[in-house]
């Protein structure tokens, strides 16, 4: 009987993952290491939107649209609501007036 599988959320990578560890996770062992760093320099920086991108990251929230490099994120305050990201904007409340969002955050490591 097969596992349950899912793809690595990095926009670079993008591989089957088959461990369950990795289907956890939601990252590959070398993507989570990387992934993981980024989160922990985020949360380091004493900024709250980059402490709250760090948390998006390391409990796989992000959501892979066909789009490459687009992701769906849930929101936080309003339940059932996805905001829509990418590295150069956001559909959340923050994202339109142009202000750098904590999802944007989260997605530029994604894809980078």
């Amino acid at each position: 009987m097969r596992g349950e599988t899912r793809r690595c959320l990095r926009a670079s990578c993008r591989r089957i993952l088959r461990a369950p560890a990795s289907v956890a996770w939601g990252y590959g062992p070398r993507c989570w290491s990387r992934v993981e760093k980024a989160a922990l320099v985020l949360e380091r920086s004493g900024s709250a939107p980059a402490g709250k991108a760090a948390t998006l990251l390391r409990e796989a929230t992000p959501v892979p649209t066909p789009l490459p490099g687009v992701y769906q994120i849930p929101s936080r305050s309003e339940e059932g609501r996805l905001w829509t990201a990418d590295r150069y904007g956001c559909n959340c409340p923050a994202g339109r007036v142009s202000a750098l969002c904590y999802h944007r955050v989260a997605v530029e490591i994604l894809v980078a």
